[in-house]
């Protein structure tokens, strides 16, 4: 297994390839996917997912490239909209499919026992979506085999920095883009509590939940409100990331 060190050498030499879109992503958004990698390898560690797992990553992007990298015996398929710099392995495959189409029950996708996951992967896009929460906690559900696990992350809806902006009349949220069918913003952002719940009435067991501040901070004064907050309550920090088990989703 290569060290994450050589891993994160190999993808930021494949950015330099990219366009400056994808570039200045990966730039801003390292952290938080060394942060996701060492959860990973965690994960792994807990024999909670093995080394040749069946994972299926919502939205391809760079994070597909690094469970790649770190688990070469895994199969790592995508499904979302084709992103061309991020396609699967040789030995995986995409799933073309909007996952707005999860509240039409006639669109779902109905997978075989065989077919389904060990590990489902789903990385800032919830809160890029319009559909429920609940409908699409049910969609991932059916991705997955009993006890497989779901990794979602998303930005903290009432974080510190968010709580300060509107003390001073700041809207934190932005408005629908009007390029949304092409480039969707930030429809709505979760709290923790209701990452939870809505997970717990859909069938799924927390194993783990982590507030953390893995966005770079703002400039000015939000530096400052991002330390403070490392100080104070896990709830005030940017970022949510929590890890769920397959129950009963029937």
């Amino acid at each position: 297994m290569r060290t994450f060190s050589d891993i994160f050498g190999e993808v930021d030499t494949y950015s330099c390839s990219l366009d400056d879109g994808c570039k200045e992503y990966w730039a801003y958004h390292k952290k938080r996917y060394q942060w996701f990698l060492s959860k990973i390898e965690g994960l792994l560690e807990r024999g909670l997912i093995s080394s040749n797992a069946r994972i299926l990553d919502i939205a391809p992007l760079y994070q597909t490239l690094l469970m790649s990298h770190f688990l070469p015996e895994a199969t790592v398929d995508t499904l979302g909209y084709v992103n061309g710099p991020f396609h699967p392995k040789v030995n995986s495959k995409h799933i073309l499919y909007d996952l707005n189409d999860c509240y039409y029950e006639d669109r779902q996708l109905n997978l075989k026992e065989d077919e389904k996951y060990d590990l489902v992967v789903m990385l800032e896009v919830i809160e890029h979506l319009p559909t429920s929460l609940p409908q699409v906690f049910k969609f991932l559900c059916s991705l997955l085999k009993q006890g497989g696990l779901l990794f979602i992350q998303t930005p903290n809806a009432v974080s510190l920095s968010k709580r300060v902006k509107m003390l001073t009349g700041v809207n934190p949220f932005e408005l629908i883009r009007e390029n949304m069918r092409d480039d969707p913003g930030h429809y709505r952002e979760y709290t923790r509590d209701e990452l939870c719940y809505f997970g717990h009435q859909s069938g799924f067991m927390v194993l783990d939940v982590y507030m953390e501040n893995y966005f770079p901070a703002e400039p000015g004064i939000y530096k400052i409100v991002d330390t403070l907050s490392e100080r104070l309550s896990p709830n005030f920090r940017t970022g949510i990331s929590v890890v769920y088990k397959k129950n009963d989703c029937g």
